[in-house]
């Protein structure tokens, strides 16, 4: 059951005291180090300047002045519930000092108490830190409020009050209610069995004061004193009548303290049996909440495993699919690379018939030029319009050629590019839905590659300048890729008597260019 103490004591030369003394005995350091009430925790808020606690308060002693108070120490009794909770102690401890001593220098610590008395000793000074830098030898001077910092720091003279150690203990109560508040556990809050202190005395709750365990010396000396009237002894009364008034008091005292122990018992007992009722009550909530526990990480296991079958069966059928149109696109890739190979073999013939049909051109080209001046001019024109017809069927096929040749090329490349994506998601394993809609997307890609047009037409426009009598002034002659042999128009008789009278002429001429290669002369001379 949690006990109320706060108690204010101060130290000062005149009583013999020294607070480097003090620092080392609620610390356990130097001489106290073997003690057996051990620390658990020590701390401590100094100002600028000085080293650490220890140069503090030795500078105290030495500085102070020699009437001053050198500290003010509070004893503080902790919760025996929070014996165990250390942090919460100290939390506790903190608060109190931000409610009552903010901006004093202090060190406090925190003693186990051989584990049935906890309890903080919390030793502060009188003065107050301030925005100042001041030297250790400095800061114990008597304060100068015109240039604070040619003085030493200000004392809170408030602290001599007695309405600081009044606020200090309901400061102290509340602190302590709110860590058991904090800290209870569920069933002490549900019961509303949580521990609670008061700062007030007996009297000032209403309660009977607690009859003490043994007659101390001081008490029979106060009933030895007792005087029935104002206080002033009566020389009459012999000395038998006193000593039978002392045996009516000490055995009123001890029938007062015998009934106050049992009434004590009493409320001990049921307290007892109210808390062995609540750790019953605890011990059956916690094997149900145990038990719950185990059902539940026990339905976990058994989800877990369900959801593994699942997603085993899931990534198999998954890879199934995968597999299946990894085969289909396979077939569909054997497929693209037939027609590929058919497609060059076209671009191969459609390359023959236009190296062969530019050689008739060249040869039409020259039998043109050597019948320029002796045929009609109305043939010469319909024959040099059959040879720019020709040549840009030839530049047409050409072209063709090439974009069926890159058509190739890019076909082959997203079909491999298509191949190496249908490995990645054979390799992810991943839910089906997605690989699905990715399969799909990749295949639906080449779809799109397969669908180019590979047989587009070139289109030819003749000269506008040339009139031609069967046709308007512009058309566009259409030629389809499809190789065939180019026929041209054919020639009259009398042309074809004519080349045939001028033919040794023709291959006088012939050899004559062949000679004139032969020896680097170009056509041009």
């Amino acid at each position: 059951m949690a006990i109320f103490r706060c108690e204010l004591s101060s130290g000062s030369r005149q009583g013999g005291q020294s607070a480097k003394a003090k620092i080392d005995y609620i610390s356990r350091q130097e001489k106290y180090a073997d003690h057996s009430d051990r620390c658990i925790h020590f701390e401590s808020k100094i100002p600028t300047g000085f080293d650490s606690p220890q140069q503090f308060w030795d500078a105290a002693d030495e500085h102070e002045r020699a009437n001053a108070r050198l500290f003010q120490e509070f004893k503080l009794t902790l919760p025996i519930e929070h014996k165990q909770n250390i942090p919460a102690q100290i939390e506790a401890v903190k608060e109190f000092i931000a409610k009552t001593i903010p901006d004093h220098p202090y060190s406090f610590a925190l003693h186990a108490g051989k584990g049935t008395n906890p309890h903080a000793h919390l030793v502060f000074s009188e003065r107050v830190i301030d925005d100042v830098n001041r030297e250790p030898e400095i800061f114990f001077k008597r304060a100068n409020k015109k240039t604070p910092e040619r003085g030493g720091a200000a004392k809170n003279r408030a602290l001599k009050s007695k309405d600081f150690l009044i606020d200090a203990r309901e400061s102290w109560a509340t602190c302590v209610n709110d860590s058991l508040q904090k800290h209870a556990n569920t069933l002490q809050k549900v019961l509303g069995n949580v521990p609670q202190v008061d700062h007030r005395s007996r009297k000032e709750q209403g309660l009977e004061p607690v009859a003490p365990a043994h007659l101390t010396k001081a008490i029979e000396d106060k009933i030895k004193h007792m005087e029935v009237g104002d206080g002033i002894s009566d020389q009459s009364n012999s000395r038998k009548n006193d000593k039978q008034r002392l045996r009516d008091a000490k055995h009123a005292v001890r029938e007062h303290a015998i009934d106050v122990r049992e009434r004590f018992k009493s409320n001990f007992g049921q307290t007892y049996k109210l808390d062995r009722q609540t750790k019953d009550i605890d011990r059956r909530i916690r094997r149900n909440s145990k038990q719950s526990v185990n059902d539940f990480d026990r339905a976990l296991k058994e989800t877990d495993k369900e959801l593994e079958r699942a997603i085993e069966q899931s990534c198999k059928r998954t890879s199934e699919a995968i597999q299946r149109q990894g085969e289909r696109a396979l077939q569909r890739s054997q497929g693209i690379e037939q027609q590929l190979r058919n497609l060059s073999d076209k671009s191969r013939e459609l390359k023959k018939n236009c190296s062969g049909t530019r050689q008739y051109t060249q040869y039409v080209a020259e039998a043109l030029e050597r019948a320029r001046d002796k045929q009609p001019r109305k043939q010469v024109i319909e024959r040099i319009r059959n040879c720019r017809a020709i040549e840009e069927t030839c530049r047409g096929i050409e072209s063709f050629g090439q974009r069926t040749a890159d058509s190739i090329r890019q076909l082959h490349e997203r079909n491999q590019q298509t191949n190496r994506r249908i490995n990645a998601i054979g390799d992810r394993r991943s839910i089906k839905e997605s690989v699905v809609e990715i399969v799909k997307k990749v295949f639906s890609n080449v779809k799109k590659a397969i669908k180019i047009n590979l047989m587009p037409e070139f289109k030819h426009k003749t000269p506008g300048g040339i009139k031609d009598p069967g046709l308007p002034r512009e058309r566009t002659i259409s030629f389809s890729l499809e190789p065939q042999k180019i026929k041209l128009p054919s020639t009259p008789k009398k042309e074809r008597e004519h080349e045939r009278k001028f033919a040794h002429v023709r291959l006088e001429r012939q050899n004559k260019i062949s000679r004139e290669n032969e020896n680097g002369i170009s056509m041009g001379r």
